[in-house]
């Protein structure tokens, strides 16, 4: 009943009466912020947002980068187009490539993570692709062929199980980085827009009252680097995991 009164408060009701009050304060546990907004009910709001656009942009990537890297790896006539299209993708630094791409249109959450997902495909084709250059030579790729399968079927039942594992870890680690990118454009102003709240937007706005309102500042910044940390150490041990069963 205690945790829940903070959870389904209103994150963007303004209260003028309440501005920047403090920590453990009367029905705000964490404070609120300079409209008098609850920061527990925003900083909840923002987390989920930035899981969410950093899960399906991850989606994105890897479904975009696993489908380029089969076709590079195992088809030769395609593997030097595709692999010089992903060297002129990753010549722009990513953030910068971020920038021009969402700046052509309106920001939205459906805009950041289609963007965020499109610029993050390259290093997973690259890793794919090197998964099924491994492969490509093995015995029972080359008996499937002489049995007269199809390409399809040799590259979804053969090729695609064996990069699965590299797959699932590159797969969590770029949750942390497409969050990392979804916080930095918010923080310009070019992601999430008001009212709906997100950490970079949060960080950007606290920054200003970092003495006379730290917690403004210091909550969505800790809340970002815990929920990176977390997800980089899941793929580490995953990787662990998925090594030692191998």
């Amino acid at each position: 009943m205690f945790i829940s009164s903070y959870m389904f408060q209103d994150y963007n009701v303004i209260n003028l009466n309440n501005v920047l009050m403090p920590m453990f304060s009367e029905n705000h546990l964490l404070g609120t912020d300079q409209f008098g907004r609850d920061l527990f009910a925003r900083n909840l709001r923002a987390t989920c947002i930035s899981v969410f656009i950093g899960f399906f942009a991850s989606i994105i990537s890897a479904v975009l980068g696993t489908f380029l890297g089969l076709i590079s790896g195992y088809f030769k006539s395609f593997d030097a187009s595709i692999m010089r299209f992903v060297e002129i993708v990753q010549s722009f630094p990513t953030l910068l490539l971020l920038i021009a791409l969402i700046s052509i249109f309106e920001p939205t959450i459906n805009l950041t993570i289609l963007v965020i997902g499109f610029a993050s495909w390259p290093s997973i084709t690259r890793m794919v692709r090197g998964q099924v250059l491994k492969v490509r030579s093995e015995q029972y790729i080359i008996a499937a062929q002489a049995m007269g399968y199809s390409d399809f079927r040799i590259l979804i039942y053969h090729v695609f199980l064996n990069c699965l594992s590299p797959l699932i870890i590159i797969f969590t680690l770029n949750i942390s980085s497409a969050m990392m990118f979804e916080a930095g454009l918010s923080f310009l102003g070019l992601g999430v827009q008001p009212p709906t709240p997100s950490l970079g937007r949060m960080i950007n706005e606290g920054k200003d009252f970092i003495l006379s309102s730290p917690n403004l500042f210091i909550l969505p910044s800790l809340i970002l680097a815990m929920i990176i940390i977390f997800f980089n150490s899941l793929g580490e041990k995953l990787r662990e995991t998925l090594e030692v069963k191998k």
